[in-house]
């Protein structure tokens, strides 16, 4: 599901482009809008668009680009469902700028196991550096990792960026 908002006084040509992690085109289904990869829109000033999937994807993993002539509002939330339909998982995330750094709160404990998901817009390789440190502010761990161009990345903090954090 994606959340567009204009709360300006323009109309905003928006265009969405769905990439897998590897950076190739991500086939959704939106039923209001086709099937395809790339989606091109009108929203009016002061008004907002749920654009939900229909589920019919491969449930690859991806990134979605949002263009837009003016500034929108933009939110996501990615939804998991067993082959009956009933929610067994709901996450979300706004939009954010390009950074040459973030800092990124998770958690492994209790059952929890928080995911990272970065996307590289850029036209050259990304080389990443993940740190992580306990709540005392202690180095535990440090991961690499490089990011092609146009490419995503998203995984689990715990066994999976960091192999050594249960």
């Amino acid at each position: 599901t994606v959340l567009l908002s204009n709360a300006g006084s323009t109309s905003a040509a928006v265009t969405i482009a769905f990439t897998r992690d590897d950076g190739t085109p991500l086939q959704v289904n939106f039923p209001d809008l086709g099937p395809g990869n790339r989606f091109s829109l009108t929203l009016k000033p002061g008004s907002t668009r749920i654009l939900q999937t229909d589920g019919s994807g491969d449930g690859s993993a991806g990134a979605a680009t949002i263009s837009s002539t003016v500034p929108v509002g933009v939110s996501t939330i990615i939804s998991g469902l067993d082959s009956s339909g009933a929610l067994l998982s709901e996450s979300g995330a706004g939009s954010s700028d390009t950074a040459s750094a973030y800092t990124i709160p998770v958690d492994s404990t209790g059952g929890l196991n928080t995911g990272v998901a970065l996307y590289n817009p850029g036209t050259t390789a990304a080389a990443l550096t993940f740190t992580l440190f306990d709540v005392n502010g202690a180095k535990l761990e440090t991961a690499m990792s490089v990011l092609a161009p146009g490419a995503h990345l998203a995984r689990s903090v715990a066994g999976d960026l960091f192999a050594d954090i249960s």
